[in-house]
């Protein structure tokens, strides 16, 4: 796994870099309003509070281990939009307003690394570090890490599917960063601006997964595959 360190000039250019990337990216599941007006607002905040109950109510009290893949990671995604949400409306005024959705989100993805023999980096960094990603252009067409289901032997894919295990480090190195840092001397805008950075990244990798599973899904149709039997025998045990 790499790792890019924030207070490196370079690296804080290619992450730059990916942010633009990602807000060039549409979201069809984003639910987050360009309206600034009070009235608009207002409305949002209302929005919010019955997402938060519907999330609280659903999401958070399902067990995990009992879903697909694919519809756990769409209700990781929801999690997300919701906290793009908040962060939209309230900022950071506390830790704990994101604290117990970014577990969910974490160890929910730790479930499916786990499921798929990915290794977990439990290291802790004095400096918030996030992973590189690196997608594979091709997604869903790609014979590299798709063409076991055709009995196709190929080397594997080098480049990024489906990389739950990045996300549990990235989780949990923002949630440490929060807690290190909020209390400290650093301004407030820029922790904010770190979780906006983190929102959006995680808003975008999750958002590309999903993508990518469920149009291969689509394409597999009724074959003797399903989504789980996919994630058992999947090209991840390559790496």
């Amino acid at each position: 796994m790499q790792w890019k360190d924030m207070n490196d000039d370079w690296n804080q250019t290619i992450i730059i870099s990916e942010i633009e990337h990602i807000k060039s990216f549409i979201n069809p599941m984003s639910i987050i309003s360009k309206d600034t007006s009070s009235d608009s607002f207002s409305i949002l905040n209302d929005d919010i509070i019955q997402s938060k109950e519907a999330i609280d109510n659903t999401i958070l009290s399902i067990d995990f281990t009992k879903c697909d893949p694919l519809q756990l990671i769409e209700y990781q995604l929801k999690l997300v939009n919701y906290l793009l949400k908040l962060f939209k409306i309230n900022r950071l005024n506390s830790i704990s307003d994101y604290e117990p959705y970014f577990i969910w989100i974490s160890k929910s993805s730790e479930h499916l690394a786990l499921s798929i023999h990915q290794p977990i980096n439990r290291t802790k960094y004095n400096n918030l570090m996030r992973s590189s990603y690196k997608f594979c252009n091709k997604k869903s067409d790609c014979q590299s890490h798709y063409g076991f289901l055709f009995q196709k032997k190929t080397k594997c894919c080098i480049n990024d599917h489906y990389v739950h295990n990045k996300i549990v480090s990235d989780i949990d190195n923002l949630l440490e960063y929060l807690k290190r840092n909020i209390h400290l001397n650093q301004t407030k805008v820029v922790i904010e601006t770190e979780l906006k950075k983190g929102l959006e990244t995680i808003n975008y990798v999750i958002n590309h997964m999903y993508q990518e599973l469920s149009s291969f899904m689509l394409y597999l149709g009724k074959s003797k595959y399903n989504v789980k039997d996919f994630y058992r025998f999947g090209s991840y045990n390559h790496k």
